[in-house]
């Protein structure tokens, strides 16, 4: 009897313990000085921790060393628990998304984050918008709309906003979207962007990112709501940035009225019919781009209140559809002979954009900028508008 208890007890300190869940984890990284190729030393990093029912918060503050390197020690895991990394140089803010530490493991979980940065410029003449494509939806006694915009930092820097202090700790406004008159702040909502934006903020002219703008091509597509008097909607903006293709895409029985769209035929998405209205030429900074878009047979009932918003998000996902097949209707769509395609136009665009820039900071001489600019200029007038 008693070498059966022995043997029991020896058989359970054999027995593998049972899995612990870790309690405690780490969170670190490095900050990355894109434009100088090396960890970026000195930087205040700021860690914000929630809890999922928003009961608890909390902020801690870090400092990179030699290395570029920051540690938070002793952090909540598990699933109840998300955090977000901020760090600040130049006056731009560089934001993280949302983590979490896992808890299913014995040992401590550490979160390893790497963050880019760039020296920063305050120019505004350095951004431009390639592509502004507006949806205009009927929804109860508004409108929904939809504007998906493919932004352009041409500079090697990160845009921080015209307003920013270069040595500041707190980030400024960046880059700034032109609402309508009747769009209601509120509603504004970001549904899809290739840059993390942790909020908006309300300015004269609609509202503005907080994040810095890193050099290249930035995607952002947000959607509001806009309401009106008399199945009347006002759409007019004026242009913040230069914009190369704009584009009002409505649903019946909206029509649009503008000074500076015409009519571009229509175009059928899955079971919806839109007319199309297109800028003749690009926008320049400051220009007023009156729109209105008309209810001719007036307007359905549609969605309200909480399920509006679910709309909003439904139409958002079909713009990416859209964009997703017409890029790929470009890539394999044939050519007349001799004819630039879209994405060769584009590129010159740009290159007349970047001789602009190089002209205006002094890097290129007057006469070699005008026999450059003249020459891709014929170029791009052979090309036609696509």
């Amino acid at each position: 009897m008693r070498r059966g208890v022995i043997v029991l007890v020896a058989a359970a300190i054999c027995l593998p313990a049972p899995a612990r869940a870790a309690e405690r984890g780490t969170i670190e990284g490095v900050v990355m000085n894109q434009s100088t190729g090396r960890p970026q030393a000195g930087v205040v990093v700021t860690l914000v921790g929630t809890s999922a029912d928003l009961s608890e918060s909390f902020e801690r503050r870090a400092t990179t060393d030699r290395r570029g390197r920051y540690r938070f020690r002793r952090l909540e895991t598990g699933p109840e628990f998300f955090y977000t990394v901020d760090v600040v140089y130049g006056g731009g803010l560089y934001p993280s998304d949302a983590l979490q530490i896992p808890d299913d493991t014995e040992d401590q979980p550490v979160i390893e984050t790497t963050t880019r940065v760039w020296e920063p410029t305050t120019d505004p003449e350095v951004m431009l918008v390639r592509r502004n494509l507006t949806f205009a939806i009927p929804r109860g006694d508004s409108i929904a709309v939809v504007e998906s915009l493919k932004i352009v930092n041409l500079s090697e820097e990160a845009y921080v906003g015209r307003g920013a202090e270069l040595d500041a700790t707190e980030p400024s406004s960046t880059f700034g979207l032109a609402l309508p008159s009747g769009a209601t702040q509120s509603t504004v909502a970001i549904l899809q962007s290739s840059l993390t934006v942790p909020q908006l903020e309300p300015t004269s002219f609609g509202m503005a990112l907080t994040a810095a703008i890193p050099p290249g091509e930035t995607d952002l597509t947000y959607s509001y709501r806009s309401t009106g008097d008399g199945g009347s909607y006002d759409l007019s903006r004026t242009a913040l940035y230069p914009v190369l293709e704009f584009s009002v895409l409505a649903e019946e029985p909206l029509r649009i009225e503008s000074n500076r769209l015409s009519e571009d035929g229509r175009q059928r998405i899955d079971d919806t019919d839109y007319r199309r209205w297109t800028a003749a030429d690009d926008l320049d900074p400051g220009d007023q781009v009156q729109m209105l878009a008309i209810a001719d047979a007036g307007i359905a009932v549609g969605l309200i209140g909480g399920a509006a918003a679910l709309g909003l998000l439904l139409i958002g996902g079909l713009v990416f559809a859209i964009l997703r097949r017409a890029s790929r209707r470009k890539v394999t769509s044939l050519e007349p002979a001799g004819r630039p395609s879209p994405a060769d136009r584009e590129e010159l665009v740009m290159e007349i954009a970047r001789l602009d820039l190089d002209y205006q900071a002094g890097k290129v001489e007057r006469e070699q900028w005008e026999s450059r600019r003249a020459t891709l200029r014929s170029r791009l007038e052979s090309a036609g508008r696509t």
